[in-house]
C-alpha cells in the first residue's frame, strides 16, 4: 500500500494522472499522460468592489469534482502567485470555461491576478497573470472616422468620472499601437474638456498600414482600457500610378516625392521613424526591434510599405545634392528646407524635425532623414542624411533613431533614348556580325557613349526598340536576308548579365530588312549601370554590300515597364496535332491550327488573339527522337514554324533566320518574324523536315508547345 501512495504522489507532482493496472501492491503501473494541458487567464468584468474573471482549464473534463480546485489568485502585487488571495472558481458545463468573482476589493485599486487549477490539494499550475483596476466607471471605444492615408479621428466615451472631467483631472485619450503589437505598447494621445465622449485626430500615420487602438482613462496611476478597435489607413500617394504632381523629375536616376512618410502636405514633417520600421510608432529602444542591414524594397521599407515607393539610398542623395542648390524656405514654408535642381528647374521641400530616442526629440532645427543603407563598419548603425545650405552630410545614428523617410520612385514612364549619332554601327569586331554598341567600356563608347551607363537601372526587365535602315537594296547577292540579334549586357559588377547565343528564344528577334525591331533581358536580380551594352545581328555584317549606308535611325531603352510588353498566347483554346506532313511520307508536322487540316474543327480558335509587330517565339518540346531513329538516319532535322494570320496577312514561311536544327529530344525555340500587328489565323504549323521517315516508331513521338510570346505596343 505504501508504494501506491508513493506512486500516486508522483504522478500528481508530474501533473499527469495515474492509474494501477495491476493487482499486486508491490508492482503497479503507472499513466503519465497530462491531466493538465493549459490554463488560461481570462478578462475580467469590474466594478467598484467586486470582479469577475472568466478563464479556460482545458484537461478536466470528466475528472471527478474533489480532485481539483480552480479559481483566481490576486494580489496588489504584480506577482500575485507569491502569496496572493485566492478565490476559488466554477468549472463550467463545458468542462473547460472557469468562472470566478472576487469580492470585498478596494475601489480605484489595480489588481493582478492569474487563473490556476490545483490537483489533489498538491500540485498548482498558472495562467499568464493580468491585471484590473476596481472602478464604476466604464469606458468604451467607437468605430474610427474619416480614415486618410495618414491621419484618422478617433474617439470614445468615459461614463461615471465626470466630477474629474469637470475638474480637468484626468488623464484620458486613445492609445493606438500597430496591429501586431499589444495594445498596452502603443502611443497615447491625449483628450480634453469635460466632455464625456470625445475625439482625436491621429497623425502622422503610414500609409497601407493596420492598427489598433482603444481608449483609456488613467486611474490611480494605471490604465483603464475600453475595448479594442481596428483600422487600415489607405494608400495615399501611389509610386505605381501615373502622377505627374507627386513625383518630382530632379535630373537624377530616380523621382523624388513631394511627402514624406506619414506627412499630409509638403511642409508637414510626417513620421520620426526608427530604421526598419513600418508602424510609426515603434518607440523601443532595444536595437533588437528594428532592421538590419541594407533595407530599400524590402518589407522593412516605410516608403515601400506605404506604396510610396523606396527609401533613398546615401548615393541617391547623394546624387541630388550634386545637382540641386539648397536654400531655407520662405513664404510660409518655415522650418523647410527648398532644394532645387539646377537641371531641372524643379523644386521640393524637406521639412525639418530633427531626430527621435524613444519619445524625446532633439535637433528639430535640422533636417534629417534616413537612408536606405545600414552603417558599413558597426551593425548597430544605419546611415542618416543630414541635409542644410551647406549640403549633404551623413553619418552613422543607432538604428532606434527616429527621423524622416523621404521616398523616391523610378519613373513611371521609364524610357532611356539613346544618342543615335554616338552609336558605334557596323561590324565591329569583324567576325561577320554588326553590331549596334550603346556602350562598352572596351569600345570606342567608353569615353562617349550613347547613354549614361550610370542611368540603367531595372529590377526585373529592360526592352530595347531600335529602328534600323540602309538593309533595303545593300545585301550581296544571295544573301540569308533575314538575321537573329540579341542582346550583350553585362551590368555594372558584371552581374547580371545576358549574351545572346541566338538560338531564336524570346528575348531575341529576328531582322530581315529596314523596320523597327526588339529585343529584352529578362532577369531575376536587379541590375545597375552597365559594363557592355550592344546589340549584335548575327550574320548580317557577312552580307551587307556598303556597311557606311547601315544606320540605327532610334534607339529606346525601357526599364521595368509599368505596361506588358510582350505577351503570351492562350494555347488552351487549341487542338495541337502532331503527326506526318500532308502524308507525304517525309517530314513531320505540329499542326496548331490549320484551316485546310484536321485541327479545323470548330474554325479558327485564335479568331480573337492578336500578334504584335516583330518577332513571335513558340518554346516546343520533343520527345521520342533519341534512340528512335533508323539505322543510317540523318540524325539533323531542319524545322521552321510557319504562320499565316487573319486575312493571310502578316505571314511567315521559314526559311533562314528561323530555321531550327532539330539533333534529338529537347526543348527548341521557332521563331517567326510578322512585319505588322494581326488577329487571327489561317495556317499555323512548325515542319520538321526528313524526320517522319526516319522514325522507327513514329507512335513515340511526342511533341508539347510549351509556350508562344508575340510582342505587344508599338515598337
Amino acid at each position: 500500500m505504501n508504494k501506491k501512495i508513493l506512486v500516486g504522489l508522483l504522478s500528481l507532482t508530474l501533473g499527469a494522472s495515474f492509474a494501477l493496472t495491476s493487482c499486486d501492491d508491490d508492482d503497479p503501473v503507472v499513466n503519465t499522460t497530462p491531466i493538465i494541458k493549459e490554463v488560461v487567464t481570462g478578462g475580467a468584468e469590474v466594478t467598484a468592489t467586486s470582479a469577475t474573471v472568466t478563464g479556460t482549464v482545458a484537461g478536466l473534463s470528466g475528472q471527478n469534482v474533489l480532485a481539483y480546485t480552480v479559481g483566481v489568485v490576486y494580489s496588489t502585487s504584480e506577482n500575485p502567485t507569491a502569496g496572493g488571495s485566492r478565490a476559488n472558481g466554477t468549472l463550467g458545463e463545458d468542462g473547460t470555461t472557469v468562472t470566478t468573482t472576487i469580492n470585498g476589493l478596494t475601489d480605484g485599486v489595480t489588481y493582478y491576478y492569474a487563473q490556476f487549477v490545483t490537483l489533489q490539494g498538491t500540485i498548482t499550475q498558472y495562467g499568464e497573470v493580468k491585471s484590473f483596476i476596481t472602478t464604476d466607471s466604464e469606458i468604451a471605444t467607437a468605430a474610427p472616422a474619416a480614415v486618410e492615408a495618414t491621419t484618422a479621428n478617433l474617439s470614445g466615451t468615459i461614463n461615471g468620472m465626470q466630477d474629474k472631467l469637470d475638474a480637468g483631472s484626468l488623464n484620458y485619450g486613445i492609445i493606438i499601437a500597430p496591429a501586431a503589437k499589444p495594445i498596452a505598447e502603443g502611443h497615447k494621445i491625449a483628450a480634453e474638456g469635460t466632455d464625456n465622449a470625445f475625439t482625436v485626430t491621429a497623425k502622422n500615420l503610414v500609409p497601407n498600414t493596420a492598427y489598433k487602438f482603444a481608449a483609456y482613462m488613467t486611474v490611480n496611476g494605471a490604465d483603464v482600457l475600453g475595448n479594442e478597435q481596428t483600422l487600415n489607413t489607405p494608400v495615399g500617394l501611389d509610386a505605381n500610378a501615373e502622377s505627374v504632381d507627386d513625383y518630382v523629375d530632379m535630373g537624377t536616376r530616380l523621382q523624388w516625392c513631394r511627402y514624406n512618410v506619414g506627412a499630409a502636405s509638403e511642409t508637414e514633417a510626417g513620421a520620426l521613424l526608427g530604421y526598419g520600421d513600418v508602424t510609426g510608432f515603434n518607440y523601443s529602444t532595444s536595437l533588437a526591434d528594428y532592421a538590419t542591414g541594407d533595407i530599400a524594397g524590402t518589407s522593412f521599407d516605410a516608403a515601400a510599405a506605404a506604396g510610396m515607393g523606396m527609401t533613398p539610398t546615401a548615393a541617391d542623395w547623394a546624387e541630388l545634392l550634386a545637382v540641386s542648390t539648397v536654400e531655407s524656405a520662405v513664404n510660409g514654408d518655415a522650418g523647410c528646407l527648398k532644394v532645387t535642381s539646377n537641371i531641372t528647374g524643379n523644386s521640393i521641400l524637406l521639412p525639418a524635425a530633427g531626430k527621435r530616442e524613444g519619445t524625446s526629440v532633439d535637433n528639430n532645427d535640422l533636417a534629417m532623414y534616413w537612408t536606405a543603407n545600414a552603417s558599413g563598419t558597426n551593425s548597430d548603425y544605419a546611415t542618416l542624411a543630414t541635409i542644410s545650405d551647406n549640403g549633404l552630410a551623413t553619418s552613422n545614428a543607432l538604428r532606434y533613431t527616429g527621423a524622416l523617410v523621404r521616398p523616391v520612385r523610378k519613373p513611371y514612364i521609364n524610357n532611356v533614348e539613346a544618342d543615335v549619332e554616338k552609336l558605334a554601327v557596323g561590324d565591329l569586331e569583324e567576325n561577320g556580325r554588326i553590331r549596334i554598341e550603346i556602350f562598352n567600356q572596351f569600345g570606342s563608347t567608353a569615353a562617349d557613349p550613347a547613354v549614361n551607363p550610370a542611368a540603367i537601372s531595372f529590377e526585373s526587365q529592360m526592352v530595347i526598340d531600335f529602328t534600323i535602315t540602309g538593309l533595303k537594296e545593300n545585301l550581296k547577292e544571295g544573301a540569308k536576308g533575314s538575321y537573329r540579334a540579341g542582346l550583350e549586357y553585362a551590368a555594372g559588377g558584371w552581374s547580371p548579365d545576358y549574351w545572346s547565343s541566338f538560338d531564336g528564344n524570346a528575348q531575341d528577334c529576328i531582322v530581315c530588312g529596314d523596320g523597327d525591331y526588339r529585343v529584352c533581358f529578362n532577369t531575376t536580380k536587379a541590375a545597375e549601370g552597365a559594363e557592355v551594352f550592344c546589340i549584335d545581328i548575327n550574320g548580317l555584317g557577312a552580307d551587307v554590300v556598303d556597311m557606311s549606308k547601315v544606320k540605327v535611325e532610334k534607339l529606346v531603352i525601357s526599364l521595368d515597364p509599368k505596361e506588358a510588353m510582350y505577351t503570351d498566347v492562350d494555347l488552351s483554346v487549341a487542338n495541337i496535332i502532331t503527326g506526318e506532313k500532308e502524308d507525304n511520307g517525309t517530314d513531320v508536322r505540329v499542326e496548331i491550327y490549320n484551316e485546310y487540316g484536321p485541327t479545323n474543327v470548330n474554325g479558327d480558335p485564335f479568331a480573337d488573339t492578336k500578334f504584335g509587330q516583330g518577332t513571335t517565339v513558340a518554346n516546343v518540346t520533343f520527345s521520342g527522337i533519341s534512340g528512335n531513329l533508323k539505322s543510317g538516319a540523318a540524325g539533323s532535322y531542319v524545322g521552321a514554324m510557319s504562320l499565316a494570320c487573319g486575312g493571310w496577312y502578316p505571314q511567315w514561311w521559314g526559311g533562314a533566320a528561323s530555321d531550327v536544327t532539330i539533333t534529338g529530344d529537347g526543348t527548341y525555340n521557332f521563331p517567326v518574324y510578322l512585319e505588322s500587328y494581326a488577329q487571327g489565323t489561317v495556317v499555323w504549323v512548325i515542319d520538321i523536315n526528313g524526320l517522319w521517315k526516319d522514325l522507327i516508331d513514329a507512335s513515340k513521338l511526342e511533341v508539347t508547345v510549351n509556350r508562344v510570346t508575340t510582342p505587344v505596343q508599338t515598337l
